[in-house]
């Protein structure tokens, strides 16, 4: 957690209340399919992250639970995307390579079934800042988690990004 800035941090202790807060809404709106979904994708356990099973292209979608824009929507989703996983010198990385949006996040040990993650997003016709470069408002920030060998998940609490929700959830999958 030390390559986080102070109100990474804070984002980070608050991924508990922010994930509360964003699944209460999904709740919320069961009759909408995207909200189950997400809510869903949050019940599920995590299992020991094995690096291996990390590495490569994935596909990726973001769905954005709560939010002050659409206040009465549990959750949308965007995507999927295209995302790769692979390792440099310094570690792990992460980078969205389609879409509209693209990122470039690092990944870190937090305990045996989590990773921090920590990055930047930016417009496609713009390059990503190396975290904590950049405007701050760019910044993400949250944690992956092993789900089975084919999926994992991303929480990233307080979204800086966006006032369409208040806890992000992104499903990283390989279809068999």
């Amino acid at each position: 957690m030390d390559a986080l800035t102070e109100r990474d941090k804070e984002r980070i202790e608050d991924i508990v209340e922010s994930r509360s807060k964003g699944r209460e809404r999904a709740v919320r709106d069961s009759g909408n399919r995207v909200a189950r979904s997400s809510a869903a994708l949050l019940d599920l356990d995590a299992i020991p992250l094995v690096e291996k099973h990390l590495l490569g292209t994935w596909h990726c979608r973001t769905y954005g639970l709560g939010g002050t824009l659409y206040p009465n929507r549990g959750a949308d989703v965007s995507g999927p995307f295209q995302c790769r996983i692979e390792r440099d010198r310094q570690g792990l990385v992460l980078r969205k390579l389609t879409g509209s949006v693209t990122w470039l996040a690092r990944l870190t040990p937090i305990t045996a079934q989590s990773l921090l993650y920590y990055g930047t997003y930016a417009a496609r016709s713009d390059k990503n800042a190396v975290y904590p470069g950049g405007d701050a408002y760019n910044h993400q920030v949250g944690s992956l988690q092993q789900l089975d060998r084919q999926r994992f998940r991303i929480e990233m609490p307080r979204p800086t990004h966006s006032a369409t929700s208040d806890h992000d959830v992104v499903e990283l999958f390989r279809e068999n």
